[in-house]
């Protein structure tokens, strides 16, 4: 049997207008002096397929680093969280230490991560329903976000001065790298968990 490859997606950084950093191609560098939050989304728009969405995070410290899924139609003003005003209702979180939140801050802990690791989101638009799935070095989290909007983009959260992160990969894969693991919840997009 012949194993497919994964399509490589080029990603197209989103830079708000007044943002305080700079982009250089895969990567976002956040500005010295400047411990503001940056959200930067990533285009292309995501509708089809399975899609690999893998960062690392660099000199954040123990400053904020998220990532997450936001609905396609959501925009991101510089200095400001993915969840201001009413991107709370249109964006899931899955915050550095762990916590994966919605619509409400939720306790549903998944495994912690810090700089230099891989940090992936898996959205399988094939699955019924639709489905997040988040690794950390590759290891599939517990908690995932079932019945996702039907169009998306990544997006990333950075506020340490100095800070980056970098898209390691980005690609439309011919299968899910989620297979379940013990324990595992599904939470519904559109619901207060």
């Amino acid at each position: 049997m012949i194993k497919r490859e994964p399509t490589t997606i080029t990603p197209i950084l989103i830079l708000p207008p007044n943002v305080k950093g700079v982009a250089q191609a895969n990567k976002f560098i956040h500005s010295a002096g400047n411990y503001n939050g940056c959200t930067i989304a990533c285009d292309p728009i995501i509708w089809q397929g399975i899609v690999k969405f893998e960062v690392i995070f660099e000199n954040t410290a123990q400053y904020d680093k998220r990532i997450g899924i936001a609905d396609a139609s959501c925009l991101f003003d510089a200095d400001e969280e993915p969840q201001i005003a009413e991107n709370q209702n249109n964006t899931v979180r899955y915050w550095f230490n762990g916590i994966l939140d919605h619509i409400t801050d939720g306790p549903k802990n998944n495994q912690c991560f810090k700089d230099n690791q891989k940090v992936t989101a898996e959205i399988d638009m094939i699955s019924n329903p639709k489905k997040l799935t988040f690794f950390v070095d590759d290891v599939e989290q517990i908690n995932r976000v079932i019945n996702i909007p039907p169009q998306i983009r990544f997006w990333v959260f950075i506020s340490n001065p100095s800070s980056s992160f970098t898209i390691t990969k980005f690609e439309h894969c011919f299968e899910s790298s989620a297979k379940g693991v013990k324990d595992s919840k599904n939470w519904e997009w559109g619901k207060i968990w």
